[in-house]
């Protein structure tokens, strides 16, 4: 059933005629929008199976993107401006207004989605800007405080929940002003008794994040992991919550990087995230995920032929695919974790890991 109060703000610059051009900002915040609309994700209704919630929108979702406006060469010309981004959050500000006007509640809807992938800087601590298409050096006053805006939408209790993802560097500039939430200050007092959010930041404080070709494609390497985790990479009983897609991308971003990056010792290979509660699962972001499988060989011996193989799953204590040898190979796939591969009646072991990315995992069974 599609989620009809849920919304979904997505932002993508990578066009910046006073800075240096991006290439992976457009490709991540479509990948996001796929899985924000997809019934198997977020499943937030979009423009193909609804009406639009206000022009610029499709359906609940808001899409801004360097290539929704003309090339151009100056920066004072280029697009999208605060202007534009401050447009989609007054649209869902006055819905809010409305619904309380009509006696649904000074709320805007369940869940909110913010999305933002470009430039980015921190003037201040806990203050993670996006930079916009006009800014340059000594003029990064022109940009979108995520964190802000979602902080606003919890203080103001507009939505049960919030998710914010920023792919977007950290770089420290405390000379930058910051540019304020425009609108006034707000406050439900009951806000920490019914709202929840996942702020997930690509890279730490004074850091930046990284875009490599990925798969054919120039991605993120916050995004692309992100977004393997809530297709099932982080599923926890076929559930993500925002404690299994945080353990998930702290241990797994790493496995998106290039061999460089890894090396590289400025490179954060944990994203950041703050969590409302912080204790337990947090917010169940979607349920029914199965987890993600990943393929795994067992390479056999000839004396195990005509006999039980098996793989034990985490904490060996539950048999997780087993076989009667008939050829040297066994493929199977298998959800990340630690397994233990083993021919019992010849006493051949192995114990291995399933990561959750990356190539074929190769076992060959061994005698101890």
């Amino acid at each position: 059933m599609a989620q009809d109060q849920d919304f979904a703000v997505i932002i993508g610059v990578q066009a910046y005629p006073g800075l240096t051009n991006l290439e992976g900002p457009e490709n991540d915040a479509r990948a996001f929008r796929d899985w924000v609309v997809s019934p198997e994700g977020g499943n937030v209704p979009d423009g193909r199976r609804g009406q639009n919630f206000q022009p610029g929108w499709n359906g609940n979702v808001r899409m801004i993107l360097s290539s929704d406006y003309p090339v151009v060469n100056a920066p004072n010309d280029a697009r999208p401006i605060c202007a534009d981004v401050q447009a989609a959050f007054n649209d869902l500000y006055d819905l809010a207004e409305a619904n309380a006007k009509a006696g649904q509640g000074t709320v805007a809807g369940r869940r909110l989605y913010i999305y933002m992938a470009g430039h980015g800087i921190e003037p201040q601590l806990n203050h993670t800007a996006l930079l916009m298409a006009n800014a340059k050096e000594r003029r990064f006053g022109f940009h979108i405080l995520g964190k802000d805006y979602a902080d606003f939408f919890y203080s103001a209790g507009f939505f049960a929940e919030i998710l914010l993802f920023m792919d977007c560097c950290r770089d420290y500039f405390p000379m930058v002003p910051l540019t304020p939430v425009p609108f006034d200050t707000r406050s439900d007092h009951a806000a920490p008794d019914h709202v929840h959010y996942l702020y997930g930041f690509a890279t730490k404080w004074k850091r930046r994040s990284r875009e490599r070709p990925i798969n054919g494609q120039t991605r993120g390497v916050f995004t692309t992991a992100l977004l393997e985790g809530l297709r099932g990479g982080a599923s926890d009983g076929n559930r993500i919550t925002a404690a299994s897609l945080r353990s998930y991308l702290n241990e797994c971003m790493q496995l998106f990087f290039d061999p460089q990056s890894l090396q590289d010792p400025e490179i954060p290979k944990q994203p950041e995230f703050v969590q409302f509660p912080s204790e337990g699962d947090g917010l169940v972001i979607v349920e029914n995920v199965p987890p993600l499988r990943y393929d795994v060989v067992i390479h056999l011996s000839p004396d195990t032929m005509g006999k039980r193989v098996q793989v034990l799953g985490p904490k060996f204590t539950n048999v997780a695919a087993q076989t009667v040898a008939s050829a040297d190979r066994w493929p199977l796939q298998l959800p990340r974790g630690l397994y233990l591969a083993q021919a019992l009646e010849l006493g051949q072991q192995a114990d291995f890991e399933v990561k959750g990315t990356g190539g074929t995992v190769d076992v060959q069974l061994r005698a101890r």
